[in-house]
């Protein structure tokens, strides 16, 4: 028996979905490229760059944020792990490209393709004087040096316009969603009078969805910001990007004594006004390893075994 329903549980709430989605997940890897033999990708990722482009012509607001390990579980260099990163790299790439041409034909003016779809990964960094003393700290590897490590995350979370959640073991992959492969399992809820028909005058949903989704922010952020509220509004978004892109900064810095206000940190790829993702400057190598943050193909393509 083949049960895809997680998959199609997650289309049908991307498609129904009106201001925003949030996603916590351990891989993210959707339909976003040709020529290989990898066959009947899932299109969550393109379901979600879709809604995106059509929020985008309609001129209504929308935001994505997506939540990744910085790697998935395992030496980061290695050629399978390494293959996973370049086919999550290549996802966003698509998705990304997909954003900026719609923005180039109908795009508020200054728009920008972060305005609507983000990328993110946790990790913390602690001040030197909480760890062990050392004798010949300059010789400590670096991960030992700066007492910092990044923060795994696993199975998926969904939160769709605060009034429905999806939690799933499944990882965003053709492995956990085809139902051809892996077992998994998956629950949905919501509350009938906590929808956006209900909403009546209210500003915002004030169900127990909304609640879960503010207390993870609070988990992640360390803050409980009055634009939290409302995560479809640029001013949530660009407060995100703002305190996300601090903490990668003192994660990575060199000083001594740096550390990060809070978990939430900025996935660490560049994206060019084209929608291009590309290696961020300080990161072309994942913080404190031999690997490369946005991965690359191995030799002999093996998309069965790492998508």
């Amino acid at each position: 028996m083949v049960d895809d329903g997680i998959h199609r549980a997650l289309v049908h709430q991307i498609r129904r979905s009106e201001k925003f989605l949030y996603i916590e997940t351990a891989q993210f890897m959707g339909r976003c490229w040709k020529g290989t033999t990898a066959k009947n990708q899932h299109l969550v990722a393109l379901e979600i760059v879709s809604k995106i482009c059509e929020k985008v012509f309609s001129g209504s607001r929308y935001a994505v944020y997506i939540l990744l390990p910085l790697h998935p579980p395992g030496n980061p260099a290695s050629s399978e792990i390494q293959e996973m990163l370049f086919w999550q790299t290549q996802t966003m790439d698509m998705m990304y490209k997909m954003i900026a041409k719609a923005l180039a034909k109908k795009g508020p003016e200054g728009a920008r393709v972060t305005d609507y779809l983000n990328f993110y990964t946790l990790g913390s960094r602690v001040s030197e004087d909480a760890g062990p003393e050392w004798e010949n700290w300059e010789d400590l590897p670096s991960v030992a040096k700066y007492s910092r490590g990044m923060i795994n995350i696993a199975g998926t979370v969904v939160v769709v316009d605060d009034e429905y959640i999806l939690m799933s073991s499944a990882g965003l992959t053709q492995r956990g969603l085809s139902g051809k492969r892996n077992t998994e399992i998956a629950v949905g809820a919501w509350q009938p009078k906590h929808t956006q028909e209900m909403l009546e005058d209210q500003p915002h949903l004030q169900g127990k969805v909304h609640q879960f989704r503010l207390s993870l922010w609070a988990e992640h952020t360390g803050l409980s910001s009055p634009t939290f509220r409302r995560p479809h509004r640029i001013g949530c978004v660009r407060d995100m990007n703002r305190l996300a892109n601090e903490n990668w900064r003192m994660y990575m810095s060199e000083v001594a004594g740096a550390v990060t206000l809070s978990t939430l940190m900025k996935y660490p790829v560049a994206i060019q006004s084209s929608g291009q993702v590309v290696n961020r400057k300080d990161a072309k190598m994942l913080p404190d390893t031999k690997a490369r943050t946005v991965g690359r193909r191995r030799r002999f393509p093996s998309e069965k075994l790492t998508s």
